[in-house]
């Protein structure tokens, strides 16, 4: 060993790190347009996120651009640039994670909410169903009373 380290596998640690934070971006940006979709009835928070998401891409293409450039530093600083990219990708693969974490609590919130109000609306229908005169010479018609045992729910 010269003590000069391998350029090319330095070269293909940092790429491969840039290509996991590509994908953690994509997927940051699919979770996004869900959210947009499910959560429009909370439009500060898809504004905000929006935000964060465009930030997020900002950054990406900053450290993209750093990569870029590492073809021009010197051999001597190589290492401390490499370091530094390596840091920043983190951070930025952290952001998005964040992000990610965000926008589903959002979504799984909303979805509870939803999964709430339609249990409510179908004990309401029952309720009707069952107190309605009409309804029950109708289930009794059909015997459907003794098919369902409703005590055992």
């Amino acid at each position: 060993m010269t003590g000069v380290p391998d350029w090319d596998v330095m070269r293909v640690w940092s790429e491969t790190r840039m290509k996991k934070l590509e994908q953690f971006v994509e997927e940051t940006t699919e979770i996004h347009a869900v959210a947009v979709k499910e959560l429009d009835k909370h439009p500060r928070f898809v504004t905000e996120t929006s935000l964060w998401l465009a930030q997020l891409k900002l950054s990406e293409s900053s450290l993209r651009s750093k990569m870029l450039s590492s073809k021009d530093v010197k051999w001597r600083g190589y290492v401390h640039h490499l370091r530094g990219l390596s840091c920043n990708i983190s951070e930025c693969q952290r952001t998005a994670q964040d992000i990610q974490t965000a926008i589903r609590m959002a979504l799984e919130c909303t979805r509870q909410r939803r999964y709430t109000e339609d249990i409510a609306h179908r004990r309401t229908t029952l309720d009707t169903a069952f107190l309605n005169p009409a309804t029950s010479r109708l289930l009794q018609f059909w015997r459907l009373p003794s098919l369902i045992q409703l005590d055992d729910f």
